[in-house]
């Protein structure tokens, strides 16, 4: 599946701006304030010779992500009980 990467870095603030836009009639709909204000940057292409190493790493970010678990557990509770 290739992978495109926006030209914009504050995609989240672009979201905002496109979502304002809109708000605001600027734009008919999101579709057409995205289309007005984004543009792809890259579009990278998967590498099938890659794969085992795609599948190894998939599988390293599984267990990061398991391990994780308990610390963002722990963070939670320490957040909503200050």
């Amino acid at each position: 599946m290739p992978v495109t990467v926006a030209r914009s870095r504050e995609t989240g603030a672009l979201g905002a701006a496109i979502a304002a836009g809109t708000g605001v009639g600027l734009f008919t709909d999101f579709s057409a304030g995205a289309a007005a204000m984004t543009a792809p940057d890259r579009c990278y292409q998967p590498n099938s010779a890659m794969a085992p190493v795609y599948e190894q790493r998939y599988r390293l970010y599984g267990e990061i992500n398991q391990a994780m678990g308990p610390l963002w557990d722990r963070m939670a509770s320490e957040r909503t009980s200050n």
